[in-house]
């Protein structure tokens, strides 16, 4: 089943702590840091179609009815490109940040659970401040 939201989320989630035990325990930072760069892979990679989470997981609706998973995967990339400094994280947040299909030229408004896009552009301006496409 394609489920991106949730991978990218998991994967935004063990970057964030990688960062945070990179100073206590660099082995656990290390673990973190690799579970999230698969998790992100998997997201990337598990969706050819464009399927959004209630088309592979029926059982969400009516209660959580996704409108897009770009901003979860470019929420992911700046996370990992936080831990990481890597620029194919960078690069993978401007793709997402510019996906048509989930309405990308709309700025957003405020975070919610289904818009990330402020967050995730938020993110990036503090882990790359030049990062243009984050404005």
């Amino acid at each position: 089943r394609v489920v991106v939201q949730v991978w990218a989320q998991a994967s935004a989630a063990l970057a964030s702590a990688a960062i945070v035990f990179t100073r206590t325990s660099n082995a656990y930072s290390s673990r973190l840091l690799a579970t999230a760069k698969t998790l992100y892979r998997c997201a990337k990679q598990s969706n050819p179609s464009n399927a959004l989470l209630q088309d592979s997981l029926p059982e969400v609706e009516p209660q959580y009815k996704s409108w897009g998973f770009s901003d979860e995967l470019g929420w992911a990339a700046a996370w990992l490109y936080d831990a990481t400094k890597e620029a194919a994280y960078a690069a993978d947040f401007e793709l997402n940040m510019r996906r048509g299909e989930d309405r990308w030229f709309y700025e957003g408004f405020g975070a919610s659970w289904d818009d990330l896009n402020v967050m995730a552009k938020l993110k990036m301006l503090t882990a790359k401040p030049d990062h243009h496409d984050a404005e």
